[in-house]
């Protein structure tokens, strides 16, 4: 869970941070829900703010693995549709 204060410098930080995420999840065509990008948001906004802690690297750590998993698993989705459409 984040501790992080709700001041300027926070705000500042978590905005910059979101933009981030988004473009980050842009470049690697792996969108996320709202909650989740909020999530990973809080995550990259601990690490500005106070550095790589060993609960960020923990955190970060368990949001590549999702992604690696989302990613598998978008691709056999994606094999999957191009055998049952016949391509």
């Amino acid at each position: 869970m984040s501790n992080l204060k709700n001041d300027t410098a926070t705000a500042i930080a978590r905005q910059s941070s979101l933009k981030f995420v988004i473009e980050y999840l842009n470049l690697t065509n792996m969108p996320l829900g709202l909650s989740e990008t909020v999530g990973v948001t809080e995550v990259i906004t601990e690490y500005v703010i106070n550095g790589r802690t060993p609960q960020v690297r923990e955190r970060l750590s368990s949001f590549d693995k999702f992604m690696s998993e989302s990613a598998a698993d978008d691709i056999v989705d994606r094999l999957k549709f191009e055998l049952n459409d016949g391509h």
